[in-house]
């Protein structure tokens, strides 16, 4: 029997009126707000439409759905990912609470991925992901 994946969430917290420092030094607040309260995450680098930044990973409970929207908004996120146990994306879109799904999240090589308009690495893995 196959593990299941746990559900999770990809978002950002940086804007893009603000300057790469800006948003970095956002981040690590971020980072080291979600470790005092005992939030597990991950931080990536992602690259949305071209748009390369600094996002987190976390996992999908109804709990951090709340929170990680409510933090989106509050930085005017275009929209969130989600994935499912079976990494099937879809994308929220918060300035119309509209859901549209991206294929299915999986691993690629690094010069496949970058190709994309969306992407997204792990540092920690060093693992690239992309839809399909």
């Amino acid at each position: 029997m196959r593990n299941q994946e746990k559900p999770i969430i990809i978002f950002s917290v940086n804007e893009s009126s603000l300057s790469d420092s800006t948003n970095r030094d956002r981040h690590e607040a971020y980072a080291l707000s979600f470790k005092s309260i005992g939030l597990q995450f991950k931080s990536l680098l992602g690259c949305y439409k071209g748009d390369c930044e600094e996002s987190f990973l976390v996992i999908d409970t109804p709990e951090n759905r709340a929170f990680v929207t409510e933090i989106a908004r509050r930085h005017n996120q275009q929209s969130i990912l989600f994935a499912d146990e079976n990494r099937i994306a879809e994308l929220l879109y918060l300035n119309i609470n509209s859901r549209q799904p991206v294929g299915k999240l999986i691993p690629a090589a690094k010069a496949h991925a970058l190709e994309q308009d969306n992407w997204t690495f792990d540092p920690e893995t060093e693992i690239f992901y992309t839809t399909v």
